[in-house]
């Protein structure tokens, strides 16, 4: 439900926007392409920091959206002759892939539920953690991509540590 009342409050704003600034072909790709990322991007992922592991067909909602969106500002979808690949277009135009932008928002989230969170979020969240698609579990992928990333920073067998290491190790960083 929350998925699909995210999805569909950034098609509003999509359209209240759409026409008069991100299909503007006056203003450069670049430039709508930072509105899209100000104006829209947050409106569909509000929240998602704590959101469970999503299922393949609901992250393929959200990805569709973002994708399609972003090849009608640049132009390159299936009207185009030569369109790319959605990686292609992320990759040529610097576009965070949804699977990053929620890796980013969860740690974000794990960060600031171990330095300013109730005790009692610590409470719930260790409770659940159990969970094989819950929060808990897109918390120790997240860790997985960080660890790789930086291994200096983020250990890497944070993402396999003891939910109480985990803590420890977030209310230190």
């Amino acid at each position: 439900k929350e998925i699909s009342h995210r999805k569909h409050r950034a098609i509003q704003a999509f359209r209240q926007v759409g026409k008069s600034i991100l299909k503007n072909r006056h203003v450069s790709i670049g430039t709508r392409l930072k509105l899209f990322e100000s104006l829209i991007i947050p409106v569909l992922l509000h929240g998602s920091g704590n959101w469970d592991l999503l299922s393949r067909r609901s992250f393929q909602v959200l990805h569709s959206c973002i994708m399609g969106w972003q090849r009608m500002i640049v132009n390159d979808g299936c009207w185009s002759e030569d369109q790319h690949t959605d990686f292609a277009l992320q990759c040529e135009w610097k576009l965070p892939p949804l699977a990053l932008r929620l890796v980013k928002a969860r740690l974000l989230y794990a960060f600031q539920c171990a330095t300013n969170g109730p005790q009692l979020l610590h409470d719930f969240l260790t409770s659940v953690a159990h969970l094989p698609h819950g929060w808990f579990a897109a918390l120790r992928q997240a860790l997985t991509w960080l660890a790789s990333m930086d291994s200096t920073f983020c250990p890497v067998d944070l993402a396999t540590a003891s939910i109480e290491q985990i803590w420890t190790w977030f209310g230190a960083h």
